[in-house]
């Protein structure tokens, strides 16, 4: 009732402003939801002042959270932010993934989203990507070239999933950390470039699967759990099997080790894709402390330097390969070890403390299990049409 009173308050006062300040504060946070269930001109300053908090930048799924209970959605705050000079790259990116299902509601968004694709600017890079994808979604999206261009981005239209061209490349795989399954660290040459999926496949990307293969494809466990079903939660509940013919139907094929250990460090040698230090790592990912013991919503969670999300826990993501030791000697184009009994499973979840969330942390699991914090990520080696 306090909480009630409160916004009340806030409303009739115009404090919006020193609420915005405050939604990270969990008794604050109730009172700025409890705010926006009333005018539309407060919900439109609130969205105003949250923007220039930085909330967007920092705390991307507190801002999604503040849009999805408010009663009303002004557009101009955020079409503000993005014609504006003065807004920084990171702020616009933000803005343009809060407004990802929300496009059609904002007059002008696919001028602006072209505009952002026009520019070469390696500094726009994450902007570009999530243009590509909203202006996918509004049946904008030209068609691209066969010749992908490092990080490009590519949205596939039968399937839904949105791509990042991965280059070839050289890097050092495993960590001297690891008590053993990491070791020995070895250097790995990818000669091969492929398409990688920015993020988990999720309900609504897989739904489309069992309804193209409905004679013949059962749902996945969990499937009718409404505590892992939402349409942007990452499937769970699908094991190998179910994971490579989902991604045979799309076209492509589960990614391999070294391909995925590649993408997760997108250039970083430390435990993370943002250097060693596990605090910051609640910005990246939802682990044991912050996910309340659930999975997701894919992309909420800062993306690492070539543009993937939740590389860093929610789910772990099966690989191509069957478990294995490590060869201390050079590999090019590492296929995985002959036939074993489990398969790799990389990443950490929902359910796992920030160590096992680390770029070079191995695990593995038997082929037929399915468990609720266990997805995948597709992979494609050649281009993609849209």
């Amino acid at each position: 009732f306090q909480e009630y009173l409160a916004a009340d308050h806030a409303v009739r006062e115009s404090l919006s402003g020193q609420l915005a300040a405050r939604v990270p504060d969990s008794w604050w946070q109730e009172v700025s939801l409890l705010s926006l269930r009333r005018s539309k001109a407060y919900c439109g300053r609130f969205f105003g002042d949250m923007l220039a908090s930085g909330l967007a930048e920092q705390h991307p799924e507190l801002a999604q959270r503040c849009l999805a209970e408010s009663l009303y959605f002004v557009p101009e705050p955020f079409v503000n932010v993005l014609q504006s000079s003065e807004a920084s790259v990171q702020r616009k990116a933000a803005v343009l993934r809060l407004l990802l299902g929300r496009q059609k509601q904002v007059p002008g968004l696919g001028e602006l989203c072209e505009q952002f694709l026009s520019s070469n600017d390696p500094a726009l890079l994450d902007l570009r990507g999530i243009a590509t994808e909203l202006l996918a979604s509004l049946g904008r999206l030209p068609r691209k070239g066969r010749t992908p261009e490092p990080f490009d981005v590519v949205v596939d239209g039968r399937t839904g999933v949105t791509f990042i061209w991965i280059p070839p490349g050289e890097f050092r795989m495993g960590s001297k950390k690891s008590r053993a399954s990491a070791k020995p660290v070895h250097t790995v040459r990818l000669t091969q470039g492929f398409y990688l999926g920015k993020y988990p496949v999720t309900n609504e990307q897989y739904g489309r699967y069992l309804q193209a293969k409905s004679a013949e494809v059962q749902p996945p466990q969990y499937w009718g759990d409404r505590k892992f079903n939402k349409p942007k939660q990452p499937v769970v509940g699908v094991n190998w099997r179910e994971a490579a013919a989902y991604c045979e139907w799309a076209g492509g094929r589960l990614p391999t080790e070294a391909e995925w250990e590649y993408s997760c460090r997108a250039g970083n040698p430390r435990d993370f894709c943002f250097g060693d230090d596990n605090s910051l790592l609640t910005n990246y990912a939802w682990y044991s402390r912050n996910s309340d013991n659930t999975t997701h919503p894919v992309g909420e969670k800062l993306a690492n330097q070539w543009g993937l999300h939740d590389m860093h826990g929610n789910v772990w993501e099966w690989c191509q390969d069957w478990y294995g030791k490590y060869k201390a000697e050079r590999q090019q184009d590492p296929p995985g070890p002959p036939e074993q009994p489990s398969r790799v499973l990389r990443g950490g979840s929902w359910i796992n403390d920030s160590n096992i969330c680390s770029a070079w942390f191995r695990n593995r699991g038997a082929s037929k299990v399915r468990i609720s914090d266990v997805g995948f990520r597709l992979a494609k080696t050649l281009p993609p049409d849209p």
